[in-house]
């Protein structure tokens, strides 16, 4: 969710990003999950399905449970990084400021279950007991360790990104509050609204 979610999305031409997001159930979607609130709920929801207990078992016991859950992990990352970066075409982007604050909230969110595992009296994932033969940890421990690590290894690097946003914007002199505009945005209401005028056609038609 950290690393390799954001890396794709970056990675990806504006071209591409037209391409995907063209269909209208896709643009609808995506002009939803950019707006910091949705993004969120998504992103807690979901994290939190994926580390309950019956899901942790099921992965450590099947490999394409595991697979399919590390996919659902990374999609979950590009729901809440879409926000920060700005990327889907014809959708209002934040500020720097906006970009800045986003991404060190979404830190704090991303990482509420780690509370559960710091503070929990008992392990809550009997599928990996076992582990304590490879790290000489407790199950209890080995869990305690980890909400630690869940908590730091989202707040740093995290919160060291919203600082380069806003340092960076202030150093350019931008207009903190200001949302750029592109081409690729101006193409899709274009598309919007052409597809507007054909509904609106055929809602007459059939009156």
């Amino acid at each position: 969710m950290l690393l390799v979610a954001p890396f794709i999305l970056l990675a990806a031409p504006t071209s591409t990003w037209v391409a995907v997001t063209r269909p209208a159930w896709i643009d609808f979607v995506a002009r939803r999950l950019v707006r910091p609130a949705p993004a969120m709920v998504v992103v807690t929801v979901v994290g939190t399905v994926t580390l309950s207990v019956p899901i942790v078992n099921w992965g450590a016991g099947s490999l394409w449970a595991r697979d399919f859950i590390v996919l659902v992990v990374v999609l979950n990352g590009v729901v809440m990084w879409l926000p920060a970066l700005g990327l889907v075409p014809g959708a209002r982007r934040l500020s720097d400021l906006g970009r800045a604050a986003y991404v060190f909230v979404s830190a704090l969110v991303v990482t509420s279950l780690s509370l559960v595992w710091i503070f929990a009296r008992h392990p809550l994932y009997s599928s990996l007991h076992y582990q304590h033969h490879f790290v000489h940890l407790s199950a209890l421990a080995d869990q305690q360790v980890a909400g630690f690590v869940a908590k730091l290894g989202a707040y740093l690097p995290m919160w060291i990104v919203a600082f380069v946003i806003f340092s960076r914007a202030d150093q350019r002199g931008d207009a903190l509050e200001e949302s750029p505009l592109h081409w690729a945005d101006v193409e899709r209401e274009l598309l919007r609204a052409e597809r507007r005028r054909a509904r609106d056609e055929r809602s007459r038609a059939v009156d």
